[in-house]
């Protein structure tokens, strides 16, 4: 089971974009929040009529790894070759659709946790957010920047410096008087 959080952004919004920092430098501070989505998944037995299950908004049920309407684990599923028949189950704090907290990066960045862990290979930080920019990007097609991807592999609250293709983590140190005043 894994839990990732939800982020809010402060500022730098759009300079994320590899687009964007690979012509000029960006910088994004943003934070982590005591929101979270939990994802679990057992390997299922011999018993069930199904080879996979999926409950999220949704419920499915298939047979087959193509017939996986949930983008993302359909394609992690494939990316990573995993063969095994699986009960994937999804909750979260918040409601997800357009919430404006990185949620689908967020779900993005726990699967693949989820996965990698189950596979029994450790994955840093970086190179979960990294992996989790990668699925959204390359294999989905979707446009989106790397700021929610960091913000859920990271947690805290942290600045990430962009240039071509470096991203400096410098983690905030905030007192618990502003923290009260930002909450």
């Amino acid at each position: 089971m894994t839990r990732t959080p939800l982020r809010i952004s402060f500022f730098g919004g759009g300079t994320d974009y590899p687009e964007y920092y690979s012509r000029q430098p960006g910088a994004v501070v943003g934070a982590a929040i005591d929101k979270y989505i939990y994802i679990s998944a057992l390997r299922l037995t011999a018993y069930q009529p199904y080879n996979y299950r999926v409950a999220y908004s949704a419920l499915e049920f298939s047979q087959k790894l193509e017939e996986i309407q949930h983008p993302v684990v359909r394609e992690v599923l494939k990316y990573y070759q995993v063969t095994d028949r699986l009960d994937i189950s999804v909750m979260s704090d918040l409601p997800s659709n357009g919430s404006g907290l990185g949620s689908s990066s967020a779900f993005t960045v726990g699967f693949l946790n989820l996965i990698n862990s189950m596979m029994r290979r450790p994955m840093t930080k970086m190179d979960l957010a990294r992996e989790a920019t990668k699925v959204e990007r390359e294999l989905l097609h979707e446009n989106v920047g790397v700021q929610d991807q960091l913000h859920a592999s990271f947690g805290g609250i942290n600045r990430f410096d962009f240039f071509e293709k470096q991203i400096r983590v410098t983690p905030i140190s905030i007192s618990a008087r502003d923290l009260n005043r930002i909450n």
